[in-house]
C-alpha cells in the first residue's frame, strides 16, 4: 500500500483509516479493493466520507480510541492531580484481566490506546 502506516477497520457504512499523522477519516465502501491494490491517498480522497449520518441506533464496531486507567494508585504527592490519586481501588483489574482486556480491544480494531492511572508503572506486575 502507497498510504505509510494506516490502520484499516471495515464498519458498516465503509471504512474507518487512522493514519500515522493522528488523522482518522470514513471512507466509502468502494476503497475496499483500492486499499488492497495499494492505491494512494490521493485516489482515495474521491471517497472520503464528508459528512457521517448519525442516527439514534448509530455505533461503530468498537471506541476508535481507548484510554485504559491500569490503577488508581499513585506514589507521587501531585497538588495538580484531577482524579485524586493515591491509593489503589480495591476493585482494580487482576494483571490477566487487564492483558485479557487489552487483547479484546486489539481483536476489535481500537486505532490506539493511551495507559493512564494513577501512575501506571507503580502497579505490579504480579497482581492477581
Amino acid at each position: 500500500m502507497n498510504i505509510p502506516s494506516v490502520r484499516v477497520r471495515k464498519e458498516t457504512f465503509g471504512y474507518v483509516l487512522a493514519f500515522a499523522t493522528g488523522e482518522i477519516g470514513f471512507y466509502e465502501d468502494e476503497v475496499g479493493p483500492m486499499l488492497l491494490a495499494g492505491t494512494s491517498l490521493t485516489e482515495l480522497e474521491p471517497h472520503r466520507i464528508r459528512l457521517l449520518p448519525v442516527t439514534a441506533n448509530f455505533h461503530l464496531t468498537a471506541p476508535l480510541i481507548v484510554w485504559f486507567e491500569l490503577t488508581r494508585e499513585c506514589n507521587l504527592p501531585c497538588r495538580h492531580c484531577y482524579i485524586s490519586a493515591g491509593r489503589q481501588r480495591s476493585h482494580e483489574l487482576s494483571t490477566s484481566e487487564v492483558f485479557r482486556t487489552l487483547e479484546q480491544l486489539k481483536e476489535k480494531g481500537v486505532f490506539a490506546l493511551v495507559l493512564v492511572g494513577g501512575e501506571p508503572l507503580v502497579r505490579q506486575i504480579s497482581r492477581k
